[in-house]
């Protein structure tokens, strides 16, 4: 992953969705998506392994994103789901939660391609 620089490295906009019971247009409750908060990312593609070959031979996209530390990142888990807001919307789910060393920044692996549910 890149070196934490500085404000200017997060370009990428997100939200984090977490899964809830809400009412559907018939008032019945179902599970779906919430947002629970946005933030600015760095994204990095991953390249090279076996692994990630693997999971792109099967359209699968998986990635490492970067965000800031704070009060919302410390609550993100990996049954959220990623969206990437500058994009397309396109979900991306949450496979891992590393905290840097220097606990300024939060290192997220996420995959698209693959079911949100």
């Amino acid at each position: 992953m890149a070196e934490f620089r500085g404000a200017g490295l997060f370009i990428q906009k997100v939200a984090f969705d977490k899964r809830e019971d809400v009412e559907d247009p018939y008032g019945n409750m179902v599970a779906g998506w919430v947002e629970q908060f946005q933030d600015r990312a760095h994204f990095e593609f991953l390249h090279g392994s076996e692994s990630v070959m693997a999971a792109r031979l099967q359209s699968h996209e998986p990635m490492l994103v970067r965000i800031r530390t704070s009060a919302n990142a410390k609550r993100i888990d990996t049954d959220w789901q990623m969206r990437d807001l500058r994009g397309d919307n396109k979900p991306y789910n949450v496979r891992d939660v590393t905290w840097d060393n220097s606990r300024a920044v939060v290192d997220l692996l996420v995959e698209g391609g693959v079911a949100t549910g």
